[in-house]
């Protein structure tokens, strides 16, 4: 099984993503063996709501142009990776 975790600093943005996620693993359930799990937490990337070494991976697609400070975003993605894990993001 797979946990994902989607981060937003509003609410209304994970209320759309968590609508629009949920209604693609319902048709894709069907097809998959694995179960996949989505967590939706209200945050700042700036400011990573997370434990240290929380996460194998984490993905940023076109968010870092909209934040106030990058580097804050990048250090906390370090911070909660866990060893060998990888920061990837579009800009």
């Amino acid at each position: 099984s797979f946990l994902l975790t989607g981060l937003d600093i509003t609410q209304n943005f994970l209320t759309m993503a968590e609508q629009r996620v949920n209604a693609q693993l319902q048709q894709d359930r069907k097809q998959q063996s694995k179960q996949i799990n989505v967590d939706f937490v209200e945050g700042s990337a700036e400011s990573l709501p997370f434990p240290d070494d929380t996460f194998d991976s984490i993905v940023c697609n076109f968010g870092i142009l909209h934040f106030f400070n990058p580097e804050s975003f990048l250090l906390e993605s370090f911070r909660v990776l866990r060893p060998g894990g990888k920061v990837s993001f579009s800009a």
